[in-house]
């Protein structure tokens, strides 16, 4: 018996609708869900069940009359979990088949094709709009229209741009409104450099609607975001950690080189420390006040890689106490090796490390309990150690410090204690050539017109 005729005399009729989202060019790129109140196994295929319904659509030939297929699906589901995490290349294409269960031969009948234009999120439902894939060869007029702007959209397609090549590794410290970031690195670049740009978090990409200063602002909330950084155990007590340079750190007897050479995270931000020559034991410091009382353990580390001084040392102090565990490392060559306790006065269960980060790089580390009350003053000093006054340079990176015993993995650190997220943002655009010539050098690909041709083809009036 043929699905028709079930459906047509209902007798026994159990219909099901199949869903097929493909949104590549893979045979394992579709997601397939069905209206049944189970999965659905059909050949090779299988159709997960879910919540969904649609609108009705009607076939009267006209592909200009605006009328789009919407969907409403429960929020979570796979193809939900890919359009939040995935950055299509092609259109994603989809169809809907009909199947009645009780059809001893299942057979499948086609009822719509089309092509996604659309989703909205309406709490709790994905709204998915679709309109007939027909409307991609019955439009009228030119299919690339004149128009000022670029047609093409930013990183896809004939637009030309790999978005990899303009990514920027970043860091938000807050969520001021739920589509508010505050990001210190935008503030970096010129107010709106990123807007109609991406940013991206976890494998979900946003679109940036606004950028000033620090402050980004997105077209949607980013689910968890705000939770993570309320959350996310922050350790490192020291500010701007990577700015060895910035005037939260207190320096003595030598200058910085900001962004000397790549540091472990593999971009040029670590820092090159060189001592006047006319300084013992030249260094940077943090001096901060603690809430901590009785016996704290402190932690301090750093990286750090050999340029021409002979030892590094770290030294954590209470200024109050004036207790204080200071240890010194030998280069030999570009090869770093504990030296030796240079005072540990007041302290207990101390203890040093050194670890190979490769590269040349090295993280060392010293550990140290204090007798501390509230509003101790503890500061925690990376230097160049010399026996008396001499030249000499060393390239520092990563400072953290801890109330801890043991190091923790290293955290970068800004402005303030407190959470912070990584996210990668992505430069946006007006679609304006002036935008396509001087921001990415791509007006080759340029989709849009300086202005429209002066005359019809006729000679007529002037078509701009």
């Amino acid at each position: 018996m043929s699905y028709s005729d079930i459906v047509t005399t209902g007798y026994r009729a159990m219909p099901a609708e199949l869903y097929e989202f493909r949104y590549g060019n893979d045979p394992e790129d579709i997601v397939r869900l069905t209206s049944a109140d189970q999965d659905l196994i059909l050949g090779a295929d299988t159709y997960i069940s879910i919540t969904i319904e649609r609108d009705t659509y009607d076939e009267d030939g006209n592909p200009d009359d605006g009328k789009q297929l919407s969907i409403r699906i429960q929020r979570d589901n796979p193809f939900a979990d890919i359009y939040r995490t995935s950055d299509f290349d092609t259109a994603v294409t989809f169809k809907l088949r009909a199947v009645d269960l009780n059809d001893p031969d299942l057979q499948v009948i086609g009822l719509y094709s089309g092509r996604l234009t659309g989703v909205s999120w309406e709490h709790p439902h994905m709204v998915v709009s679709i309109e007939r894939m027909t409307t991609t060869m019955k439009r009228s007029a030119l299919r690339a229209r004149y128009q000022r702007q670029c047609r093409h959209a930013l990183y896809h397609g004939q637009c030309q741009l790999d978005k990899a090549n303009w990514a920027k590794p970043a860091h938000a410290i807050a969520v001021s409104a739920p589509t508010q970031l505050v990001i210190n690195e935008a503030a970096a670049y010129e107010d709106g450099y990123f807007t109609g740009g991406i940013i991206e978090y976890n494998n979900v990409m946003r679109y940036i609607t606004g950028h000033a200063g620090s402050a980004v602002t997105l077209n949607r909330e980013i689910i968890g975001l705000a939770e993570n950084l309320s959350d996310r155990g922050i350790v490192n007590r020291l500010l701007f950690s990577e700015e060895l340079n910035n005037a939260a750190w207190s320096a003595a007897g030598l200058s910085i080189t900001a962004d000397a050479v790549n540091a472990p995270s593999g971009y040029q931000v670590a820092d090159l420390l060189v001592g006047d020559g006319a300084t013992v034991s030249p260094r940077i410091y943090q001096s901060m006040a603690i809430t901590e009382t009785n016996n704290v353990a402190f932690t301090l580390s750093v990286y750090v890689k050999e340029n021409d001084a002979p030892y590094i040392a770290l030294q954590i102090k209470n200024e109050t106490s004036d207790d204080l565990y200071c240890v010194k490392w030998l280069w030999t060559g570009n090869v770093l090796a504990f030296d030796s306790v240079l005072d540990a006065a007041g302290v207990s269960d101390t203890s040093n490390s050194i670890s190979d980060m490769g590269d040349g790089w090295y993280r060392i580390t010293i550990t140290a309990t204090l007798v501390c009350a509230v509003d101790d003053v503890i500061q925690s000093s990376p230097f160049l150690y010399y026996a008396e006054a001499g030249f000499g340079s060393s390239y520092l990176w990563g400072a953290q410090l801890e109330a801890a015993a043991v190091v923790s993995a290293y955290q970068r650190n800004y402005d303030h204690v407190g959470g912070l997220a990584e996210v990668t943002l992505y430069p946006g655009c007006d679609r304006l050539d002036a935008t396509c010539s001087s921001k990415f050098n791509n007006i080759e690909n340029y989709g849009g017109f300086d202005f429209g041709p002066p005359k019809g083809p006729f000679e007529g009036n002037s078509l701009v």
